[in-house]
């Protein structure tokens, strides 16, 4: 015999890491799972905007991409009004620049033939083009209405973009953009609009002026989130950087230069720089006060993280330390003293459903019903035959009232109650024990419990489970569930949803806490011993032995085999390495619904046995009351630049885009 090796015993807690380990990977990929469905991200914007001396702004626009699935377009909405004309110069994408489609082309005229910018100006209505139908390698622009429900031109650019990184350049100008005061030029304009869905992981913009100035003569104030910094250079252009910006967030810039910068615009005779700078101000000390607000509360947010963390973590430590103490001083089985991996004789001679109790930490299923018939057609008390009424997949029993002297007293309530109760005589068919539960069924659970009850008294009396199993468990289970249920408010309350983690490996150990319960030293011998016999059972067609030949012996393994749930298995190989018993007369007279000339009416061999431990399921549910079912520039100074204020959102421009 081969030595068993590895910690015997140990498989309860291995099972409680599982069950957390699995806890803790359900909890992640919830997290991490609607991040794998088709998206794409702005990874990075580059914007180059430079002020002319007619008052047009000339853009250069550089958005950086990541996609994830299938996409064949990107787009541009940039906002139309009639004071700012809008006029589209070209778009590069990852392979260079795009050849320009005519506004007005369709699939159904044909290849596109490109156009110059000059040639298309006057844009048509957008119409939508299938995935399929876009030319890759080229743009088109048309109008239509953006997200904001204003009127757009919209830059179209077509690319296989599936599963890549890609940058899009969009070169356009708007006319008029900046406007001639009596005493400074004003720009006032969106660079990013509130039009966008997805977050922009860096948004830098430059705003250049038609030529250099002094710094001190440049004044300019940046608006959007309050993260935002805005900062004047030595030669008045203008730089303003956004990070993480959120979708929907505008960034704008608003800003004041000298009116000799828009020689070829005309004067509007109004000082507006006091108006503006006291607006800005005011912008600025609304902006600093919510800073200041902001801060408090990250600091709060910092703090009761860490406290979080802090208690979460010892709640955790100090559930888990209690479970594994409780574990490891009363949890794991005993280390038998047999220790060989086959065992090929029967352990004892004990009931079937004794069996099952020990096999099962004390339950008993239907499976041990079942065993327990087949154990009586065995030792002759009963006889099995088909249902000549039924069909050929249905069962009949005969009981040999001469032989119930041989039925032991944890058995015998049980044959009484389905031949004298159901059946009302020595022959009792499984359909009709069907019936019978169906239609009394609070008599045929009571009858079943109590049967259930002897053999559970039986296995208690004999000390199967050791006393104050029940006891661990349900304390390791209370403190585990209560630290879960601790770990959860304290997650919400710091705003942690990584701590659920935490909660899901609490909740692993408290599903595992029954593992608590062991068989007593006693009965972790006994176990041990069934335990190589249902492996004999499972590996004997690969042992480089002779199986037994003994008839009766397999007779009594099938019963065993039916208490393990791998009756189907054993069968399949007796048909290959043990045929002359399947064969035999004796073997056949109780099995005869697993061998080869009638296993075939079932389906086979799996299910010539599943109908008949099926059988016996299906009349204990029917009687199976439902209630004991299961249920299963920054920001308002002048000049110098600064943080962003929360101000704005009149200037033109804006809009926004996406893709798919």
């Amino acid at each position: 015999m081969t030595a068993r090796k590895g910690c015997i015993g140990c498989s309860a807690f291995i099972l409680a890491s599982i069950v957390g380990i699995i806890a803790l990977i359900v909890v992640v990929v919830a997290w991490i799972v609607p991040s794998l469905s088709k998206s794409y991200s702005i990874d990075d914007v580059r914007i180059e905007a430079a002020i002319r001396a007619d008052g047009s702004l000339s853009v250069e626009e550089r958005f950086s991409y990541t996609f994830q699935g299938s996409f064949t377009r990107v787009y541009r909405d940039i906002p139309i009004d009639p004071q700012t004309p809008i006029t589209v110069f070209g778009v590069d994408g990852p392979n260079g620049p795009l050849q320009r489609l005519p506004s007005g082309w369709l699939p159904q005229m044909g290849a596109p033939s490109p156009v110059s910018p000059a040639d298309d100006t006057t844009p048509s209505p957008w119409m939508s083009l299938a995935p399929e139908q876009r030319p890759f390698g080229y743009y088109r622009v048309t109008s239509g209405v953006g997200a904001d429900y204003r009127p757009v031109i919209r830059i179209e650019a077509f690319a296989d973009l599936d599963d890549r990184a890609a940058s899009f350049t969009f070169r356009w100008r708007a006319d008029d953009a900046a406007r001639r005061w009596a005493d400074a030029g004003e720009l006032d304009w969106q660079l990013i609009g509130s039009g966008w869905d997805v977050p922009m992981g860096r948004v830098r913009a430059e705003v250049t002026l038609p030529r250099p100035v002094a710094r001190d003569r440049v004044r300019a104030w940046g608006h959007g989130p309050l993260t935002g910094v805005l900062r004047i250079r030595d030669d008045g252009s203008v730089v303003l950087r956004v990070d993480d910006l959120q979708p929907r967030t505008y960034v704008e810039i608003r800003e004041l230069f000298p009116p000799g910068l828009l020689p070829d615009v005309e004067q509007v005779p109004v000082d507006i720089v006091d108006t503006v700078v006291e607006q800005e101000t005011e912008w600025a000390r609304e902006a600093d006060a919510e800073r200041a607000r902001a801060r408090a509360h990250v600091a709060r947010e910092r703090r009761n993280e860490r406290i979080g963390w802090g208690i979460a973590g010892g709640v955790t430590a100090l559930a888990l330390t209690m479970w594994l103490t409780l574990f490891f001083r009363g949890g794991r089985e005993y280390r038998p003293q047999f220790r060989a991996t086959y065992l090929r004789e029967l352990p004892g001679d004990m009931p079937p459903a004794l069996v099952g109790a020990l096999w099962r930490m004390g339950k008993v299923t239907d499976d041990d019903i079942a065993a327990t018939l087949l154990d009586l057609a065995v030792d002759g008390v009963l006889r099995i035959d088909p249902d000549g009424i039924s069909g050929p997949t249905s069962f009949v029993l005969t009981l040999d009232r001469d032989r119930l002297t041989r039925v032991d007293e944890l058995t015998l309530p049980l044959v009484t109650f389905l031949f004298d109760e159901v059946a009302e005589g020595d022959v009792l068919r499984m359909e009709d024990m069907k019936s019978w539960a169906a239609v009394s069924p609070t008599r045929f659970h009571a009858a079943v419990e109590r049967w259930r009850s002897g053999v559970k008294d039986e296995a208690r009396r004999r000390g199967f489970m050791e006393k104050g199993g029940g006891g661990r468990a349900a304390g390791a289970g209370m403190a585990t569930a209560a630290a879960a249920g601790l770990v959860l408010i304290i997650s919400l309350w710091a705003g942690q949803p990584w701590m659920l983690a935490l909660s899901g490996v609490l909740v692993g150990f408290t599903v595992a806490s029954p593992v608590m319960r062991r068989r007593s030293r006693e009965a972790a011998e006994l176990y041990a011993q069934y335990k190589a016999l249902r492996a004999y059972l499972l590996d004997f067609g690969r042992l480089d032995e002779k199986p037994p030949t003994a008839v009766v012996l397999w007779e009594q393994y099938l019963v065993m085999a039916v208490v393990f749930g791998i009756a189907d298995k054993v069968i399949e190989q007796m048909q290959v390495h043990v045929p002359q018993i399947v064969a035999s007369s004796d073997f056949s007279s109780v099995y005869w619904f697993a061998t080869p000339g009638h296993a075939a009416d079932f389906g086979g061999i799996s299910g010539a046995v599943s109908s008949f431990t099926g059988g016996i399921s299906a009349a204990v549910l029917a009687a199976t009351p439902q209630s004991t079912g299961s249920s299963g520039g920054g920001g308002g100074f002048s000049g110098g630049g600064g943080g962003f204020s929360g101000g704005g959102g009149g200037g033109g421009g804006g809009g926004g885009g996406g893709a798919d």
